[in-house]
């Protein structure tokens, strides 16, 4: 088992803003602005190491089953409360990609329409993100997805 999984195990994710991949590649990236970090790292990405990051533990807020049945999304924050993560895991429990953040307070929605999957953080930010590219993921300015007139639109999280 990789460094990455292994973590994943325990509920932890890299602690640094960006994407994380299973293959062990991270691409440090602005979630507020969408656009990458260079003020983390010199590089566009760098591959995960046992001791190239910091790992934070992280709790689930919402949990989504894929409606192809293959995978689970999982949305939460991180240990400093004012992170927040989004993570694709496979139904055999390992982790795809994650997206984390350090300054979007946590996730605590998540639904899937189609390819996309959207989701809000507890300081009103809202994205949409391709499964099979999450590195495209856009902002969605002054739209939910999860509420039509005021009132939340349903949808059924995966139980834990």
């Amino acid at each position: 088992m990789n460094i990455i999984q292994e973590n994943w195990k325990e509920k932890k994710l890299h602690y640094h803003s960006g994407f994380l991949f299973e293959n062990g590649r991270f691409l440090p990236f602005d979630i507020i602005n969408l656009k990458l970090n260079e003020q983390f790292i010199s590089k566009k990405e760098i591959i995960i190491s046992p001791n190239s990051v910091q790992w934070a533990e992280v709790f689930v807020q919402e949990s989504l089953l894929l409606t192809n049945n293959e995978g689970k999304v999982f949305v939460g924050s991180g240990g400093l409360g004012s992170d927040g993560f989004i993570a694709l895991v496979s139904n055999e429990g390992k982790l795809i990609w994650s997206i984390f953040s350090e300054s979007t307070n946590g996730f605590i929605e998540v639904v899937q329409k189609e390819n996309l999957i959207f989701v809000e953080s507890g300081s009103g930010y809202n994205y949409s993100i391709p499964i099979d590219n999450p590195v495209n993921i856009r902002r969605l300015e002054n739209k939910s997805p999860f509420h039509n007139n005021g009132e939340r639109t349903n949808y059924k999280p995966y139980p834990m």
